[in-house]
């Protein structure tokens, strides 16, 4: 079992009070995500570009606008992440995406700032919905690659609609689209940029 906790301005002062709070859970793990944030102008960024190259209008990314980025001290946060990863809780302490410290301001403040890029989620993992519905990123669920009702997942995975989305990311500037500088896929599996 385990507990994964996106940080946000309301909670990242009390991080290490949450993970002392759970060590009588007999948790596996602790992960502490930095989060997944965006903007007005990367919302309209990304529904402009899916529109021209997918065809595609997006809807969810605006729900990553929430404003709970703002004002957090990355010194501060910096600071509590450490002491917890310093601290025996019985479990693992994960920290999603591990960032030079320095930047932790950046990765909050500048939601601009690409600290990965390069994604390869389309090529190593799919997302299938309750009605069957196949898509690559569960941050694109309107996307859909086909259903497995009435296909193949090898037809759907290697289909023309899959491909075309590969095509789309692999010519984005830095491997990605411009919605996903704070995808949490991205923060897993993209590569990092120098410096972050």
């Amino acid at each position: 079992m385990g507990i994964v906790t996106v940080v946000t301005n309301m909670n990242y002062l009390v991080l290490d009070q949450l993970a002392e709070a759970s060590r009588s859970f007999g948790l596996d793990v602790h992960i502490f995500n930095l989060g997944t944030y965006t903007n007005d102008s990367i919302v309209a960024r990304q529904k402009q570009y899916m529109k021209e190259k997918l065809d595609t209008d997006v809807d969810c990314l605006a729900a990553y606008n929430t404003g709970y980025n703002l004002n957090i001290d990355g010194e501060k946060l910096h600071a509590i992440l450490k002491r917890m990863h310093n601290t025996d809780y019985g479990h693992p302490i994960i920290t999603v995406p591990a960032l030079n410290p320095e930047k932790t301001h950046t990765y909050y403040a500048d939601l601009e700032t690409p600290v990965r890029n390069h994604c390869i989620v389309p090529w190593c993992q799919t997302n299938i919905n309750y009605n069957g519905d196949v898509h690559f990123c569960a941050d694109y669920p309107d996307y859909i690659l086909g259903s497995i009702k009435t296909q193949s997942f090898t037809e759907i995975y290697n289909g023309d609609r899959a491909n075309r989305f590969r095509k789309a990311i692999r010519e984005s500037e830095g491997g990605m689209f411009p919605g996903c500088l704070r995808c949490y896929q991205n923060m897993l599996f993209g590569k990092k940029i120098k410096g972050y």
